[in-house]
């Protein structure tokens, strides 16, 4: 189910984007679930890290600094994944979220929808579908809706 609504969001993404380099994808889950070394999420295959995409001018592969993500393609591709409706919470660290909800803001996004998506500027306990989870300062985490035969899933799990 993850892997479809990953498929899905990256078709949405690809057709309004120009972004120079590929995404950078992280863990997800084992193959067959489990226990994932230093993550207490990435258990049930719901849960994605993609890096944070960088601006055309770095290379593939650099250091990832606020300064250098391409805050703009950030937001383009965290507004597909919610367009899909298949995603229930993105994890980045709060401070960051004031550069996403800049760009946010520049791709035309109103104050009411900004303030569904993120916690930032009313505080890291705020309520928001982007929401502060410390570590997550080079890439974001993704987390998937319960796909509809899994009926052992909670979709009110979201601790990171």
């Amino acid at each position: 189910h993850a892997v479809d609504a990953v498929r899905e969001w990256i078709v949405r993404f690809e057709a309004r984007s120009d972004h120079a380099h590929p995404l950078m994808f992280g863990t997800m889950s084992w193959r067959h679930g489990g226990k994932v070394p230093g993550h207490r999420s990435h258990q049930s295959g719901r849960d994605l890290d993609i890096g944070l995409p960088l601006l055309a001018r770095y290379a593939q592969g650099a250091a990832v600094t606020p300064k250098r993500v391409d805050w703009d393609e950030t937001w383009a591709l965290i507004s597909a994944m919610f367009e899909t409706g298949e995603v229930t919470v993105v994890f980045l660290e709060y401070e960051l979220q004031e550069r996403l909800y800049e760009a946010a803001k520049r791709s035309g996004i109103e104050r009411s929808a900004r303030r569904a998506y993120l916690q930032w500027p009313r505080g890291m306990h705020a309520s928001g579908l982007v929401r502060h989870s410390r570590g997550h300062r080079k890439h974001v985490h993704i987390r998937f809706r319960c796909g509809p035969y899994e009926v052992d899933c909670a979709d009110d799990s979201l601790g990171e």
